[in-house]
């Protein structure tokens, strides 16, 4: 499970709205000839805000564990990477193969890579449902928290496949 901690920010009818804050795998040294942390701090996106819906009770200010399958993570990866790789190149060789120049060749890469996109999103949005993709609870920061709460359990299809 890849775990991240998030901050609990705002709640209403049942969601709590959640805010986690991206880190650079380098800024934990501090060092002040490395200029990656800076360059990460530069690039950064900042902060991101998602709904959470949770079967307890957070309030604003806590401070909460949230994950996501392995599994899952690894899935949409092949998806999102070799899925349109795999749409492209076959399109790139068959303008290759019919002769076509370099120009033309480039455009059935940027035209395969979007098909290809395509054919993802819409295969992804019918084969898995969006409770699948969302960030769960593990655990709330600290001993007297966690007793109140327990983590949501993953759902019995996504446990089959």
């Amino acid at each position: 499970m890849l775990e991240t901690s998030a901050r609990v920010i705002e709640t209403d009818d049942g969601r709590r709205w959640l805010e986690t804050r991206p880190r650079s795998a380098c800024a934990g040294c501090r060092s002040d000839g490395c200029s990656a942390a800076l360059l990460a701090e530069f690039f950064s996106t900042g902060r991101n805000r998602f709904p959470l819906e949770a079967g307890c009770d957070l309030q604003a200010g806590e401070e909460v564990v949230i994950g996501i399958p392995d599994e899952l993570l690894l899935r949409a990866s092949v998806w999102a990477y070799l899925v349109p790789l795999a749409v492209m190149i076959p399109a790139v060789a068959a303008a290759a193969r019919l002769g076509a120049g370099e120009g033309w060749q480039c455009l059935c890469a940027v035209g395969g890579l979007a098909v290809g996109l395509l054919l993802v999103r819409g295969i992804v949005g019918r084969r898995l449902p969006q409770q699948r993709l969302k960030p769960r609870l593990l655990r709330v920061a600290g001993a007297a928290a966690t007793e109140l709460c327990q983590p949501q359990p993953l759902p019995a299809d996504e446990l089959a496949q």
